[in-house]
């Protein structure tokens, strides 16, 4: 099973709030969802936001759109997606950024078709770069996140859920 999950938050460093700002006519949260639902590969799409107060809001507004929503850590994100994949019953996911409203869904049908005929831990389209910044994309195997979370513990790593594949990417298959 193949899930996208979409990481949002309230409390951007740089722009605090933009995950419900409007972009257009739209919340940018929402062009996210509609974006993300034109995946064909994908059996099942959930936001997960942290469980702090502020994320409330995300969470409700992701329930109104009928996503399925999973709260965690604030800033382990990498244990929150960990997480999140176990519960939905994931076997690889998609890391979505809840700021990405152009993301293409071709990219990541074919993401999604290489990793799974691969048989990888992390396919990408950033090593080495072939797209344009906003249209990056990531298939993630949880049992090789789960991994990830039993070799590190560094706040860096954790905060940024594939950061250690790409620091290490001899010990996977990428």
């Amino acid at each position: 099973k193949t899930g996208a999950i979409i990481f949002s938050r309230m409390n951007s460093q740089r722009l605090p709030g933009k995950a419900l700002m409007h972009l257009g006519d739209k919340l940018l949260l929402q062009r996210v969802i509609e974006r993300t639902k034109c995946i064909k590969k994908v059996n099942h799409i959930c936001v997960a936001t942290s469980d702090s107060k502020e994320d409330d809001i995300i969470a409700s507004y992701s329930k109104s759109q009928n996503i399925d929503v999973y709260r965690g850590s604030l800033n382990d994100v990498a244990a929150r997606a960990f997480d999140a994949a176990t519960y939905f019953g994931y076997d690889n996911f998609l890391r979505v950024c809840g700021d990405r409203p152009f993301l293409d869904a071709n990219i990541y049908d074919e993401l999604i078709s290489l990793h799974i005929v691969n048989n990888n831990d992390l396919t990408t389209n950033i090593l080495p770069r072939t797209v344009p910044p906003g249209l990056t994309g990531e298939v993630i195997k949880v049992i090789a996140l789960e991994k990830v979370l039993g070799l590190t513990s560094n706040p860096e790593d954790r905060e940024h859920v594939t950061r250690y594949f790409y620091q290490n990417t001899s010990d996977f298959r990428i």
